[in-house]
C-alpha cells in the first residue's frame, strides 16, 4: 500500500487543521492501533502578514485519523504528534501575533458554546516532543527561546476552549549560561475574538538556578546564587494577567 496516492488529500487535511500551506517529504500509512499517516520533514508556511520564514519545520508528524476517515473523502484528524518541531512565534509591525491569527482562523477564538455534535465541531489534540520556540519581532529574531519543549494542546472549537500542558527550558541565545531549569505551564484558555477571554493556569518550577535565571531575565550576570522552587497561579486574560 502506498501512501503517496493520498499526498494531496493529506496536505489538504493538514492545511485545514493548521490553516497554513503545508508540504512534506515521504509519507507512510498505518492501520493499527488506529489508522493514520506518518510524514517526514514537514514545513508549515507562514501567513504573508508575518513574514516569509516558515511558521514551523517538523522532523516527523504522526497523524492519527478518526475511523470515519476510512470511508469519507475528507481526512479527519483526531491527533497530531510532532517530533522535533521548531516554531517561530512572530509579532508584526501592527502588533499582531501569528499565533493569535492562527487561533482566529481555527475557530477557537470567539467560538460560541455549542452543544456536542454541532456541525463543524472538530476537537483535536496536538502533542510535541523536543520542540523549540523562537520569538521574532518582524524579521528580527530575538535572543529568547524555549527548548526541549514537551506540550499537549487540546483544541475544542465548539466550546471556544484550549486546554494546554507545556514544559520546557527557557534560554537566551546571546549568553553562554545553560537553562535555569524546567518551567511547567498548565491550564485552560477560552479566547475571545479580540484575543481576550479567560485564562486560568498554573506555573511551576523546581530546582531552578538563580545564577542562570537572573541573566535570562535581565541580560546581565550579578552572580546571584541559589536554588528556588516556585508555584504561581495565573488568571485573567492575555491583556490583564493576575499572578
Amino acid at each position: 500500500f502506498s501512501a503517496e496516492r493520498y499526498r494531496r488529500r493529506l496536505e489538504a487535511g493538514l492545511e485545514a487543521v493548521l490553516h497554513r500551506p503545508a508540504s512534506f517529504g515521504s509519507a507512510s500509512f498505518r492501520l493499527l492501533p488506529r489508522p493514520g499517516f506518518t510524514v517526514e520533514n514537514a514545513v508549515i508556511r507562514e501567513a504573508p502578514a508575518f513574514g516569509s520564514e516558515p511558521f514551523a519545520r517538523i522532523d516527523r508528524v504522526e497523524c492519527d485519523l478518526r475511523w470515519r476517515s476510512l470511508w469519507l473523502r475528507r481526512l479527519d484528524f483526531a491527533r497530531l504528534r510532532l517530533e522535533r518541531p521548531s516554531f517561530n512565534i512572530v509579532r508584526n509591525a501592527r502588533g499582531e501575533w501569528n499565533v493569535e491569527n492562527l487561533l482566529v482562523e481555527t475557530g477557537v477564538a470567539g467560538a460560541k458554546n455549542l452543544p456536542a455534535g454541532t456541525e463543524g465541531e472538530i476537537p483535536f489534540d496536538i502533542e510535541t516532543e523536543d520542540a523549540r520556540l523562537n520569538f521574532k519581532l518582524g524579521v528580527t529574531k530575538k535572543p529568547f527561546a524555549i527548548i526541549d519543549l514537551r506540550a499537549r494542546l487540546n483544541f475544542d472549537p465548539a466550546h471556544g476552549r484550549i486546554r494546554f500542558r507545556l514544559a520546557g527550558n527557557p534560554i537566551r541565545t546571546d549568553l553562554p549560561h545553560p537553562p535555569p531549569g524546567i518551567l511547567e505551564f498548565e491550564g485552560e484558555w477560552r479566547p475571545s475574538a479580540d484575543m481576550g477571554g479567560v485564562v486560568d493556569a498554573a506555573l511551576r518550577t523546581r530546582g531552578a538556578l538563580l545564577y542562570n535565571w537572573v541573566p535570562l531575565l535581565s541580560g546581565t550576570n550579578p552572580e546571584v546564587y541559589g536554588v528556588i522552587d516556585a508555584d504561581a497561579r495565573v488568571q485573567g486574560s492575555l491583556r490583564v494577567i493576575r499572578v
